[in-house]
């Protein structure tokens, strides 16, 4: 496991650390039609922390899967680094909604 520290072994990749992570809101469709559940993204979190390229793997409904791509784009991140340089690295997030009642 890689955690950041001199005993690491080399080429070791350190996961990104989330450090804005707004939740997503509901469309008012989604609402109306009471969907719940979780969204599967797949993201790429580049060297300046920034989210890039967010793709839906597990669909909820259309309003929710944009209202998910809209909250993690703005989503940002210490990034991963590797050998103690930020790099690239893909990872799966996961956007729950869930109606209050």
């Amino acid at each position: 496991m890689c955690r950041g520290l001199p005993t690491d072994p080399k080429g070791c990749i350190k996961p990104p650390r989330e450090t804005h992570s707004p939740e997503p809101t509901y469309d008012e469709a989604s609402r109306k039609a009471r969907i719940q559940g979780t969204v599967k993204l797949r993201i790429v979190v580049t060297p300046d922390g920034s989210v890039e390229n967010p793709k839906v793997i597990k669909s909820l409904s259309e309003g929710l899967d944009k209202q998910a791509i809209k909250a993690v784009s703005q989503w940002r991140f210490d990034p991963a680094t590797k050998d103690g340089k930020p790099v690239a690295v893909q990872m799966d997030v996961y956007l729950t909604f869930q109606l209050i009642r």
